[in-house]
C-alpha cells in the first residue's frame, strides 16, 4: 500500500481555497462520526461490565441483603459477617456475662466482678429452695458426742423448664330433680372458638412465636410435632384468622376511635412486594401506618392498615371523622384531603 506523504506548507498554500474548505468539512464530519462510534463503544463496555457484575453476584454473591432475616428465620450461617462462627466468644468478650466460679485446681485470671449483678439478673424468677443436708444417722456416726449446725453455704443455679402441652378432659355434670324440678348443668369455661381445642394460653403462645419471635407457622407445627402434639400449620393459620376476626378487630376499632381523639397524627404508607397465588409476579401492596402519642391527647398508638394501593380514598376513609393536624411527607394525597376539609384538617410536613 502506497504511503501518503505529508503536505508541506508551500503545497497547502497552492491548494485553492474552496478545496481547503471542502477538505475541512469532510474532516469535521469524519471526526464527529469517530466520536459517536467511540461513545457507543464506551456505552457497550459499561453495559457489559454491569452484566458481568450482576452475573458474578448472582452465582457467587449473597442471596439476600437482609442479614437479620437469615439469622432469625432461615437459621443459617452468614459467612460474610465477622463473627459468624464464634458468636458466643464475641458476645462474651463484648458484654457483661455471668461470672463463672473458678475451679480451685486451675490457675485462672480473676475478673473484676460487679457486686449484686447475679441477684439483679435473677430477681424476677420463681425461687425454689433446695436444702442439702446430711442424714441424722450419719451425723451421729460422725459426731458421737454431739454437733452444732454452722452457717450454710449458698449458691444459685437456674433450671430451664420447656413448654409443654396438657390435655384437659372436661366433665360437665348434669343434675335432674327427682320430682320434676328440671335439669341443671354445671358451669364450664367458655371456649375461645366453637368446637375447638384452642385455649387462651395456646393462642397467646402461637401469636407470640409468630409476631414477637418471627417464627413461621410451619416451624411452630414442626416444634409441636416433636413433643407429640399434632397441629397442622393450616389449623394454626385458621385459628389466628378467626381469633383476629372474633376478638382483635374489636380492640383495633377501639384503638382507632381513641386515635381520632388525638390532636395530631403521624401517617405514612410503605410499599412492599406481595407474593400471592392470585397476583402477578412483583405485585406491590402498601402498609399504611398511623401513629399518635399521649402528648397530643391520646394513648401512644400504632395502627397498621394493609391496602392494595395508595389512593386518596384510603386515608379519607380512615380519617373521615378526624379533626386535627396530620404529619406526613410530601405525598399529594394528604394535601388533597386537607383541601377538601380545610376547616377540620391541616397537613404539617415531617
Amino acid at each position: 500500500m502506497e504511503k501518503r506523504s505529508k503536505l508541506t506548507e508551500e503545497q497547502l498554500n497552492q491548494i485553492p481555497k474552496d478545496v481547503l474548505v471542502s477538505m475541512y468539512l469532510q474532516l469535521s464530519d469524519t471526526m464527529k462520526q469517530v466520536a459517536e462510534q467511540n461513545n457507543q463503544l464506551l456505552r457497550q463496555v459499561t453495559s457489559l461490565e454491569e452484566k458481568i457484575n450482576i452475573l458474578t453476584q448472582r452465582y457467587f454473591g449473597r442471596k439476600t441483603e437482609k442479614a437479620s432475616e437469615i439469622d432469625v428465620l432461615q437459621l443459617t450461617f452468614d459467612f460474610y459477617e465477622k463473627h459468624a462462627l464464634n458468636e458466643a466468644e464475641h458476645i462474651l468478650d463484648s458484654a457483661n456475662a455471668e461470672e463463672i466460679e473458678p475451679d480451685p485446681s486451675q490457675s485462672v485470671r480473676k475478673r473484676t466482678k460487679r457486686k449484686g449483678k447475679r441477684q439483679s439478673d435473677l430477681q424476677y424468677l420463681e425461687t425454689v429452695i433446695d436444702e442439702h443436708t446430711i442424714p441424722e444417722e450419719m451425723l451421729n456416726e460422725y459426731f458421737p458426742r454431739g454437733y452444732d449446725v454452722l452457717p450454710h453455704n449458698t449458691y444459685y443455679t437456674v433450671e430451664f423448664v420447656p413448654a409443654k402441652f396438657v390435655e384437659h378432659e372436661h366433665h360437665v355434670f348434669k343434675y335432674a330433680g327427682k320430682h320434676g324440678e328440671g335439669i341443671r348443668v354445671a358451669d364450664a369455661p367458655e371456649k375461645l372458638l366453637p368446637n375447638s381445642i384452642l385455649t387462651p394460653s395456646l393462642a397467646a403462645g402461637i401469636f407470640c412465636c409468630k409476631y414477637v419471635n418471627a417464627l413461621p407457622l410451619s416451624r411452630q407445627a414442626e416444634d409441636f410435632e416433636r413433643v407429640d402434639m399434632n397441629i397442622s400449620r393450616q389449623t394454626l393459620a385458621n385459628w389466628m384468622i378467626r381469633i383476629s376476626d372474633r376478638y382483635l378487630q374489636l380492640v383495633y376499632r377501639r384503638m382507632h376511635q381513641q386515635m381520632l381523639e388525638s390532636r395530631l397524627i403521624h401517617c405514612d404508607e410503605t410499599p412492599f412486594k406481595l407474593i400471592a397465588p392470585d397476583r402477578a409476579t412483583n405485585s406491590k401492596a402498601y402498609m399504611w401506618v398511623y401513629h399518635t402519642t399521649e402528648a397530643y391527647g391520646s394513648h401512644p398508638l400504632f395502627l397498621y392498615e394493609y391496602q392494595d394501593g395508595r389512593s386518596s380514598d384510603i386515608p379519607r376513609e380512615f380519617l373521615k371523622n378526624y379533626k386535627g393536624v396530620l404529619v406526613t411527607d410530601g405525598y399529594q394525597v394528604y394535601h388533597k384531603l386537607a383541601g377538601e376539609r380545610a376547616e377540620e384538617l391541616r397537613v404539617a410536613g415531617c
